[in-house]
């Protein structure tokens, strides 16, 4: 008897074992480019510039060539990304002139109870770590309470950027607000001279009381906001770790292979423990500020930006190969996207143009529900379950990933929120013959439904504009460094224009809607489905109200006093 039991035993052990080896949980690697345009990547037809190892990816996996942001620009698409919701589900959509965060020291941000797939992942026993730019709010009332940065959030480690990349980081005078108010510095000159002027006569003519106002309206006010945006770069370009201040400002040479380091510690530190990992790498590359690498500089041939692009691939591929050397390639979900696609308007000081191509699609970052704002390029692999060099061109969403991860988990999503992200796990493991999860996606600028996308079937997918940027005179789809989603910066359609974006997808042909009548069906249908969505967004607190987005001096993080000024080696 004791025998049978010692062999029940080796036998059942042996089982378990396998059991468990077959069950594994499978590790998730998400790689996000910032302001990437879908022309800027080798599988997706740029000739001139090489990006061979996202290539990799698709090539080992599956290039996704209908893959949608939620929104244009960077704060609203990250939380959707995160969360699987439509910003304006969460706050996170802006009716004004601004629908990204500005300050680091600002209390508006991702709220605290929303679910991330990293809260998820790191209930299910998950090791989590964001690595590089977040951009969804730090501290909420008292400063280091963290309740917006990503340790709040589902990681459980973070270093990065708690803001993004500005113009004004670099050390060559450029600016994010000379390039939204090119004449900023000598208007502000020019009316605190003038001020300075009355001033004098003024006060030489005693009339004291109204020299103090003058003084205050004409150059207190003016000097003031010349310092204020003199000191943006040194306020807001911070590099953390977990929540402590590392260096301020950022060092913008060298970052990619400091995040890339980084990345490889913590998965280092995960395999020891034999534990699950999601690594969500968000590249600081190739938002402007544009400072390569030294080994980088002038290798594109194109410039700044194209070197940035080459750095970036680069760093993905030591991740790829940091995942092979370690034999953890085969159990790992590899996930690559940009947060929305490249900057038109993006000009260096030498007139050099800084942003990215979008390819044949109109439009570009912060254009609404233009195609070359939203339509981002994305691969994904997870080798022998991804068929290799898949191509998926129905339409999908960033948003699905949340739902996503979900099924790969085997667990449902919440029930307590509506979740706008549909799994597309059954279209990744049989890509020719699944359908696309959604029947319709909605293409919101700011708080403003701008378009809607119909799936009638992969032939046949229909795309509806309500309204479109006003775009500079000339034909380039081009804004003034940025596009306002509001009454006087659109141009609203009555009827809407529809086009067939698989026929068409330079959108070169609006339909004649009158013409046929499937056409009108098709548009009253579209009609029926933003009723009903319209019906189900709740208003919740906006993040983007005035008090949530101004500077709040109590909330600015400093390394060191008083001089906030630091350099990560220093800190170690």
């Amino acid at each position: 008897p004791q025998k049978v039991l010692v062999l029940f035993l080796v036998l059942n052990a042996g089982f378990s074992d396998c059991e468990t080896k077959a069950e594994s949980k499978p590790n998730f690697v998400v790689l996000i480019a910032d302001d990437l345009g879908i022309g800027d990547v080798s599988a997706f037809g740029n000739t001139s510039l090489l990006t061979p190892n996202i290539d990799r990816i698709a090539s080992e996996g599956a290039l996704l060539t209908h893959h949608l942001a939620a929104a244009s620009v960077c704060t609203p698409s990250r939380s959707a990304f995160l969360t699987g919701r439509y910003p304006v589900r969460t706050g996170m959509a802006s009716a004004a002139r601004n629908r990204v965060f500005l300050f680091v020291a600002a209390a508006g941000g991702l709220p605290s109870n929303e679910t991330t797939f990293a809260k998820t992942l790191r209930a299910h026993n998950y090791g989590t770590a964001l690595i590089g730019k977040w951009h969804l709010g730090n501290d909420c009332q008292v400063k280091g309470d963290a309740c917006h940065h990503p340790l709040s959030h589902g990681f459980d480690y973070f270093y990065g950027i708690p803001l993004t990349n500005l113009k004004d980081f670099g050390n060559d005078g450029e600016s994010v607000v000379k390039s939204y108010f090119p004449n900023f510095m000598s208007y502000l000159t020019t009316f605190a001279t003038i001020g300075l002027s009355l001033v004098i006569i003024t006060f030489t003519k005693k009339y004291h009381k109204l020299s103090y106002l003058t003084f205050f309206l004409f150059c207190a006010l003016p000097l003031s906001a010349i310092v204020f945006q003199q000191s943006i770069k040194l306020m807001n370009s911070v590099l953390m770790r977990g929540t402590q201040v590392i260096e301020q400002p950022v060092q913008l040479e060298g970052i990619t292979d400091r995040l890339v380091n980084e990345a490889k510690g913590f998965i280092d530190s995960q395999t020891a423990q034999n534990k699950p990992f999601l690594l969500v790498l968000n590249f600081i590359k190739v938002h402007s500020a544009h400072f390569p690498n030294k080994q980088f500089k002038g290798k594109s041939g194109i410039g700044k930006y194209g070197d940035c692009v080459l750095e970036m691939d680069y760093g993905i591929g030591k991740v790829l190969d940091f995942l092979s050397d370690n034999n953890l390639k085969d159990n790992t979900f590899v996930y690559f996207s940009s947060d929305n696609g490249g900057h038109l308007e993006e000009v260096g000081a030498d007139g050099i143009a800084e942003g990215g191509s979008n390819g044949i699609y109109k439009g570009g970052k912060g254009h609404g529900a233009m195609e070359g704002g939203i339509r981002v390029p994305t691969a994904v692999m997870w080798p022998n379950r991804i068929p290799a060099q898949s191509v998926i061109s129905v339409p999908t969403s960033q948003m699905d990933i949340f739902s996503t991860i979900h099924d790969i988990l085997r667990i449902g999503p919440p029930k307590d929120r509506i979740i706008d992200g549909k799994s597309i796990l059954p279209l990744l493991l049989k890509p020719k013959s699944t359908p696309s999860p959604h029947q319709f996606l909605y293409h919101y600028c700011g708080t403003y439904l701008h378009g809607v996308r119909y799936v009638e079937d992969a032939d046949n997918v229909w795309k509806l504009y309500f309204y479109k940027p006003k775009y500079k005179p000339g034909g380039e789809y081009k804004c003034q460094f940025m596009c306002m989603c509001f009454e006087g910066h659109v141009v609203h359609y009555d009827p809407p224009l529809l086009y067939d974006i698989v026929r068409d997808p330079e959108e070169n042909l609006p339909i004649d809607i009158a013409s046929d009548l499937k056409y009108q069906q098709i548009v009253d249908k579209i009609a029926k489905a933003v009723d009903e969505h319209k019906r189900s967004v709740v208003s919740v607190p906006s993040q983007f109200t005035f008090t949530n987005t101004i500077w709040r001096p109590w909330l600015q993080p400093c390394c060191q006093y008083p001089t906030c000024q630091c350099t990560e080696s220093k800190q170690i």
